[in-house]
């Protein structure tokens, strides 16, 4: 009888963990599967907590390694990146050798390329042959900027001069067809989430709550995806837009979805009305609610993009990124080229009007 292989999976959002999950229960399901829950998400102990008492992975490994974000013009800039780096590699050293056994996996999978997956990796691949595996962590896993980033850092020279990805055997992606740079390694499909997989959705309704939701997305007509612009601070009118979709509408028929990292609900204040359970991924709700029926309104979020993509929902999708005169954010690089692909390739289900008239009309 084969030995159980022991995989480690390293998560970093909740959208991770989800595909984690979904991992473990096609190609991982008869092997011994270890989880490691960040503190980069919102209420990551709790998750991780959950995770454990599910008992759907074999160990649950909760590190806090959240790293201190600088801002862009702070006095010495430059010297206290450096200074971040260098504390930052030491305190996840620090947290590897404490928490993780480095010799007992055989198979590492990774969404993020960062310090703290380079430093294991390495220290694991010391050990023993150690398999790397990439898992997708959405659109920006299939961009070219997303293998640029691996070259990028002193850090993925000196101990890997291949880089992360030239060192992978393996990409775990959910529409392989879309990605945009090239993977020496084996390129394989994860199923797509399904309605009807009752497993999968007792284990993740488990894991994130999901019975804390207040929200029904099925009753109305239009759902409006905010996005990360104000916390971010691009400047980008998205509650004009929002009023001006109520007028033409009605009150009754919209709702926001509002980003967790903005901190402000800056709509109800207005009469719009909006979610009230910002702690439940959008990917859950697609999997216990219908919204088929929904029409989605957003800029530039792909969460307009997600339930064709990994639920094979056709959900109509209309995209208002071409009436900006200016692209916010990293929507103005290859991430914005990325999704106009997606809707270019599926004109039937995502739309993307040029004038307001156009997009005014299609509401009709």
């Amino acid at each position: 009888m084969k030995e159980k292989e022991h995989i480690l999976i390293v998560c970093n959002t909740v959208y991770q963990i989800m595909v984690a999950t979904q991992l473990r229960s096609t190609f991982f399901r008869a092997e011994n599967v270890h989880i490691v829950v960040s503190d980069h998400m919102n209420n990551s102990a709790t998750i991780a907590e959950n995770i454990k008492e599910s008992g759907y992975f074999d160990n649950v490994i909760y590190v806090r390694n959240k790293k201190l974000v600088l801002k862009q013009g702070c006095r010495f800039y430059k010297l206290r990146r450096l200074l971040n780096q260098a504390r930052e590699t030491i305190m996840n050293l620090r947290i590897i050798k404490k928490q993780i056994n480095t010799k007992l996996y055989s198979q590492l999978c990774v969404s993020n390329i960062s310090i703290f997956t380079i430093l294991l990796f390495f220290l694991l691949s010391r050990k023993r042959e150690i398999r790397l595996s990439i898992f997708e962590d959405g659109f920006v896993t299939y961009c070219n900027s997303f293998k640029k980033t691996d070259q990028a850092s002193l850090f993925h020279r000196i101990l890997n001069r291949r880089g992360m990805l030239g060192a992978a055997k393996q990409m775990f992606l959910f529409n392989p067809e879309l990605l945009e740079w090239r993977f020496e390694g084996e390129i394989t499909a994860i199923p797509k989430f399904s309605r009807n997989n009752s497993e999968i959705k007792t284990i993740l309704n488990r894991i994130f709550q999901f019975e804390r939701i207040k929200d029904d997305f099925s009753k109305v007509k239009y759902l409006f995806l905010e996005e990360s612009f104000f916390a971010d601070g691009f400047q980008v009118d998205d509650v004009a837009i929002v009023q001006a979709i109520v007028a033409k509408t009605s009150p009754n028929e919209v709702l926001v979805k509002l980003h967790p990292r903005n901190s402000i609900n800056r709509f109800t204040p207005l009469g719009i009305k909006t979610n009230s359970s910002l702690e439940i991924p959008w990917e859950l709700i697609i999997l216990n609610q219908d919204i088929s029926r929904l029409t989605l309104i957003t800029i530039s979020s792909s969460a307009a993009l997600t339930p064709f993509l990994i639920f094979n929902i056709p959900v109509k999708s209309i995209s208002l990124l071409k009436l900006l005169p200016q692209k916010p954010g990293n929507m103005s690089g290859d991430l914005g080229i990325f999704m106009q692909k997606i809707y270019n390739l599926h004109p039937d289900i995502f739309l993307s009007p040029k004038t307001e008239e156009e997009f005014f009309n299609l509401l009709k």
